[in-house]
């Protein structure tokens, strides 16, 4: 329970005074996040360490809003628990930017990985028109096969490349560990 909150307090979640006194935090919580919340401030009690706790709360305009809580814990001189100190700032803006980006990294490791897939279907008839080159080739268009082929190769890989960070991202990669001499690298 609350001993104490200020009128911004007050504003933000539009409540009186007399209310979030007796009720303290808990019914304002979204109840997703109440649990954990809660235990972080138990925790940071038991532990005698700061708080740092991101949740959800009902706003006055009856909308969820995210707040990040800092607090202290006060002790008295015999070690008997007062309670914590704390602000709370809305970073709702910053959550919803977060999130943005988060949807817009994993829209771009789907595109990334659907590009090399589209990619490599056309290498497979380019390679193979390029070794037909190769054995029907005048000798001075050599160098132009030659060519085409190391560029052929060069794209192959980096299809290769990309098909590998879209498995990466998607954590479908399996790191095999294994000795190696490094001159065979």
């Amino acid at each position: 329970e609350f001993t104490y909150v200020n009128p911004p307090y007050l504003e933000y979640f539009g409540r009186h005074e007399d209310e979030v006194l007796d009720r303290g935090w808990f019914p304002l919580l979204h109840p997703d996040d109440a649990g954990a919340y809660m235990a972080s401030v138990d925790a940071a009690q038991r532990e005698r360490r700061r708080l740092q706790a991101a949740v959800r709360v009902r706003h006055r305009h009856g909308d969820w809003r995210w707040i990040e809580s800092y607090a202290l814990p006060l002790f008295s001189d015999g070690g008997e628990y007062l309670g914590h100190i704390g602000t709370s700032l809305d970073i709702t803006e910053r959550k919803q930017v977060e999130d943005a980006l988060s949807e817009a990294d994993s829209r771009k490791d789907e595109f990334l990985a659907m590009l090399a897939h589209e990619l490599r279907g056309p290498l497979a008839p380019i390679r193979n028109s390029i070794e037909i080159m190769r054995r029907t080739a005048a000798p001075e268009t050599e160098s132009v096969v030659k060519t085409l082929d190391r560029q052929v190769n060069h794209l192959v890989r980096l299809v290769d490349d990309l098909l590998d960070v879209g498995r990466i991202s998607r954590g479908r990669i399996e790191l095999r560990r294994e000795r190696l001499d490094i001159r065979s690298v």
